[in-house]
């Protein structure tokens, strides 16, 4: 080989590594701003994402307790006018109808249960009966813990005339 050969091969190898030190630089440089903007990316994905959910689980939240409030709205005029449901044997069961349709869109099937049990008895024991049922079920939808099995509500409604609690 002569030497001019030599020489250029030597250029020719030394080019050739410049080439591959340029383009694996290159190709590094590319790879950090690629992962740079990735997780740019994502960072920004994630706190958009963040805001949404928490907006969603804060109407959630939101609904949760409007539902609950008017729950205990319902609970309370139902129980305002169990009073002529239970004393009286011949109430006018409009008023009390129409407070027992919100129940059937706010209230737990329990509760809706107990009050159709308590507006079709007749005998005072069945109407004591259901009436307890349903204060147990209206205080378990409201979050209240149960009342002992000895206690009942009956013995607020007790009436010395015939046919009444």
């Amino acid at each position: 080989m002569r030497r001019e050969d030599y020489l250029i091969s030597i250029l020719l190898v030394a080019l050739l590594g410049v080439a591959v030190w340029t383009i694996s630089h290159t190709i590094g440089v590319a790879i950090r701003a690629i992962t740079d903007m990735a997780v740019a990316i994502i960072s920004a994905t994630t706190l958009i994402f963040g805001g949404i959910l928490t907006h969603t689980l804060t109407q959630i939240r939101e609904q949760r307790l409007q539902q609950e409030r008017l729950m205990q709205e319902n609970y309370k005029a139902v129980i305002e006018k169990i009073d002529e449901v239970i004393r009286k044997t011949s109430y006018t069961s409009d008023d009390f109808s129409k407070v027992h349709l919100v129940t059937w869109m706010v209230g737990s099937v329990d509760v809706i249960r107990s009050t159709q049990l308590l507006m079709q008895a007749s005998e005072p024991a069945k109407k004591g009966s259901a009436l307890n049922e349903l204060v147990i079920a209206m205080r378990k939808d409201i979050g209240l813990s149960p009342t002992p099995k000895d206690l009942t509500i009956s013995n607020v409604f007790l009436k010395r005339d015939e046919g009444h609690l």
